[in-house]
């Protein structure tokens, strides 16, 4: 078990790994995935780009 102290030291160093960008890391394909099975499943009837779903100054 490591001290609260470690813990507050070693929370940055893994928070700056984590990406929430559609630029690289998992939400793309996450997103694509999503579109992929509801297109399968007929909710959609052609996959939208990406970059439309989301207002311009949420992609900076």
């Amino acid at each position: 078990m490591i001290s609260r102290s470690m813990a507050r030291h070693l929370e940055p160093l893994w928070l700056a790994d984590f990406s929430y960008g559609l630029t690289k890391g998992c939400a793309r394909r996450s997103l694509e995935t999503l579109i992929a099975y509801q297109i399968q499943q007929g909710i959609l009837d052609e996959k939208p780009d990406i970059e439309s779903l989301f207002f311009p100054e949420a992609l900076k």
